[in-house]
């Protein structure tokens, strides 16, 4: 598991391709998007599953206070007893 945004390098034949992953948030929406340098995709696949977690700003700020790194999915899972 990865935070976004991601970009994942491959080869697809004798060709590099970069992969980039992001998110755009805003209030009620998640998007995901992917952005693909060959252009390889018409769209994502429904065979990838994405998990998003939302921390209310008090919270956030006592977080930030024990120093738990937010771009590291395991310590955030740990930190507020996720389960997978």
């Amino acid at each position: 598991m990865s935070a976004l945004p991601i970009v994942i390098t491959y080869v697809d034949g004798s060709t590099d391709d970069i992969d980039t992953w992001s998110a755009l948030v805003t209030l009620g929406n998640v998007k995901i998007d992917l952005v693909s340098s060959l252009n390889a995709y018409g769209s994502i696949s429904n065979a990838h599953q994405f998990r998003y977690v939302i921390i209310p700003g008090a919270v956030l700020t006592a977080a930030i206070n024990q120093h738990i790194n937010l771009k590291d999915y395991n310590q955030v899972k740990q930190a507020f007893n996720l389960k997978d």
